[in-house]
């Protein structure tokens, strides 16, 4: 069972990306019609498909206007979207998006420090790791004049899942904070900017 994108959709995928973010009324319609289209066999799409269609209904309901705020949001789908086409022939099993798996090739668990540092474990080889946070760690995690611990959570795993796994391994993740696991499970963070962008690095990863 796959799911095909014909060439010639892919050319459209392709033109639409050449496009400008900035200019939200000619594609906004067209980006949710491509994300609906990958959502099928990429789940992780559908919290973004959903805050798309939401800012939508309101536009077209005069309740929003497309602030700055939404053209930068806006921009990020479209790096998004090419992340996701790089290396990808068109073609993808839709069972995949259904697959786990009870065997994991590595088990790591992650903390973080809201100010001072990180550390994880990866049980399989018996390897761990730690760190300080960077001056501009913490001003990327900073948010009126406050310390986001989520965002350092999801950097933190980030960062212990590339430095223990190879890609397109099987990794199973422990944390304590139920924020940032989520925020993973649906690669979306609403609220950050710099998060969907650590997220994108890791699918490409």
């Amino acid at each position: 069972m796959t799911v095909t994108c014909p060439e010639e959709r892919l050319s459209w995928i392709k033109d639409i990306l050449k496009g400008d973010p900035r200019k939200v009324t000619r594609s906004l319609r067209s980006v949710a019609g491509l994300l609906e289209f990958l959502a099928a066999v990429l789940p992780f799409l559908r919290a973004p498909l959903g805050w798309l269609h939401q800012r939508l209904a309101a536009f077209e309901a005069g309740k929003e206007v497309f602030s700055a705020s939404f053209r930068v949001r806006f921009g990020t789908y479209f790096e998004y979207i090419g992340a996701l086409l790089h290396d990808w022939s068109g073609s993808a099993s839709i069972l995949s998006s259904f697959a786990s798996s009870s065997s994991p090739d590595l088990v790591i668990y992650s903390d973080a420090s809201g100010e001072v540092g990180f550390g994880a474990l990866e049980m399989m080889t018996r390897s761990y790791g730690c760190g300080i946070w960077t001056e501009e760690e913490i001003a990327d995690a900073t948010r009126a004049k406050a310390v986001s611990s989520t965002y350092l959570e999801v950097l933190a795993i980030i960062r212990a899942i590339k430095t223990f796994a190879k890609p397109d391994s099987t990794i199973e993740v422990f944390a304590d904070s139920a924020a940032a696991i989520f925020i993973l499970q649906k690669r979306y963070d609403r609220k950050s900017e710099v998060s969907q962008a650590l997220i994108i690095s890791l699918d490409r990863y």
